[in-house]
């Protein structure tokens, strides 16, 4: 991958199930205390330009010298599998990867999870189904829509451990009534309809949720700079409930601007 700095590595789970590339972005100076765990490496390295927001966002210590980890999506059928809330993929992420970024990094003892559209749904089924291991989950225009809102449906009560919430979507995400290559997947709700009930079943079951419906599509460019705003705020002071805390039945104030002014 072309951002200086990455070093490379194949991880494989201990049931022999999943074989992955691993990309990796030490902090430049200090042994890290925090980890972020990028689902869809391929996307967020050469698409969204992850690495390069990483890096600027620990220049201004808007964020902890954090290791960037990578994992790659295994190619669009793999995505098609693994991405759709799949037990066995979650465990595979909250075990087998966080142990290895562990196993060099013992310090590490906070772990925000990422991932954008498919991925950012599987981000959010690890994060519930693993609490204790993720801080946070950052979910960028994710596919909530998969089976007509499933998620939001079978959804597990939070935990005091948390884990916290951020999740975004473009208000021009409207398509429905789509089949997506290359299984056929089928999209019926749109991204924001699929969003909104999420964010609104996260809420009631107890989850702290920070939900950004900004002027944008499926773009790239929209989830780096919307990556900029979620790193810090999950990692951020402010009046959000934290870990363990339960979130308010409604959007906050700031979400709630935040919703109106992209939709005009």
């Amino acid at each position: 991958m072309p951002y200086a700095g990455l070093t490379e590595r194949t991880l494989r789970c201990r049931s022999g199930v999943f074989e992955r590339t691993v990309w990796s972005l030490a902090p430049r100076t200090g042994r890290p205390a925090a980890a972020i765990l990028f689902l869809d490496a391929e996307l967020y390295l050469q698409r969204v330009g992850a690495a390069a927001v990483v890096r600027r966002l620990q220049e201004r210590r808007a964020i902890p010298p954090a290791v960037a980890v990578f994992l790659s999506g295994g190619g669009a059928a793999a995505r098609h599998q693994d991405f759709v809330c799949r037990p066995e993929y979650a465990r595979f992420v909250a075990t087998d990867l966080v142990g290895s970024v562990r196993e060099k990094d013992p310090g590490v003892t906070e772990i925000v999870l990422a991932g954008l559209s498919l991925s950012g749904l599987a981000a959010a089924y690890a994060a519930t189904r693993h609490p204790v291991v993720f801080r946070a989950a950052v979910c960028q225009s994710p596919s909530f829509w998969w089976e007509r809102g499933r998620f939001a449906e079978e959804l597990p009560a939070a935990t005091p451990a948390g884990p916290e919430f951020w999740i975004s979507v473009g208000s021009r995400e409207t398509e429905a009534g789509v089949s997506h290559l290359p299984s056929g997947l089928r999209q019926e709700l749109t991204q924001v309809a699929g969003c909104v009930s999420a964010a609104a079943a996260l809420r009631a079951r107890g989850y702290s949720v920070s939900y950004r419906e900004y002027d944008g599509a499926h773009d790239p460019e929209c989830w780096r700079d919307d990556l900029s705003l979620a790193l810090p705020s999950v990692w951020g002071e402010d009046d959000r409930p934290r870990r363990g805390e339960a979130a308010s039945g409604g959007f906050g104030a700031a979400d709630v601007a935040t919703r109106n002014d992209s939709l005009g």
